[in-house]
């Protein structure tokens, strides 16, 4: 099935909250999806922050914490392994790809959220993957 929403990422690490504003604006996204395990107890992009100013503008949150890695601080290829199991066998990461799938095909334009600046180094680019796998059947 053809996506009709764009499938956008951003990594706050170096970046400012104006930064990730102006990058939903430009983009015209609308829903975000957070894909940090944690949200809460950060210095920067806290969920409640982010909650309250995207929904100023029009824009849906979603902290999907079972999209989130909590195998980062092993090793790259570990986490991969790790987190590439997690996301075929955990029913909530499952149906969290399905609801980003959705999205798109109705013509919404997606932003996974996560902190590593470095897609590649990022676990976000496993769901990309994921969605984009789930968006061919």
């Amino acid at each position: 099935t053809k996506m009709k929403g764009k499938l956008l990422d951003f990594g706050y690490q170096n970046k400012t909250l104006v930064d990730f504003v102006n990058f939903i604006l430009a983009n015209d996204v609308n829903v975000v999806f957070d894909v940090r395990e944690n949200a809460e107890n950060v210095r920067k992009f806290r969920r409640e922050d982010l909650e309250r100013i995207l929904s100023r503008m029009g824009v849906e949150y979603v902290w999907a914490k079972e999209l989130g890695n909590p195998y980062r601080r092993q090793s790259k290829k570990a986490w991969e392994e790790l987190f590439s199991s997690r996301l075929k066998k955990n029913n909530k990461a499952k149906s969290f790809i399905d609801t980003i799938v959705k999205y798109l095909k109705k013509g919404k334009n997606v932003c996974l959220l996560c902190y590593e600046e470095d897609r590649d180094e990022c676990h976000r680019r496993m769901i990309i993957d994921a969605v984009l796998e789930r968006l061919k059947r």
